[in-house]
């Protein structure tokens, strides 16, 4: 049976994002990574290398990874998980803490 992944890392040396693209048999007990235009094979315990880099720091590193999501879902690959729109969760935030203060108002007295 084959596992498919794709795994991003915080690279902490090089400022930046660690995509690893690839596949693990787990009959074989292999792995298999897509490093420029090769898979790799690897062992079960070998450290994936990595397929792609994007220096998230430097200009134009965010656009770049916010391109490569966005094309993949306009390919029709959409994520497994749903995207958290931040603007709507600055605004439950924001809700809340004002639910809060109105709650936990001091001096106040409970009916």
């Amino acid at each position: 049976m084959k596992e498919y992944f794709i795994r991003i890392d915080n690279s902490y040396e090089r400022l930046g994002l660690e995509i690893r693209i690839g596949y693990y048999d787990k009959q074989a007990r292999k792995g298999y990574v897509f490093v420029g235009r090769e898979i790799k094979e690897v062992d079960e315990f070998e450290q994936f290398p990595v397929s792609l880099y994007i220096p998230i720091p430097y200009p134009g590193g965010e656009e770049i990874a916010r391109g490569l999501l966005d094309g993949l879902i306009k390919q029709g690959i959409q994520p497994t998980q749903p995207i958290k729109n931040t603007q709507e969760l600055e605004a439950v935030k924001y809700h809340l803490e004002d639910m809060r203060k109105i709650v936990f108002k001091p001096n106040s007295e409970v009916r």
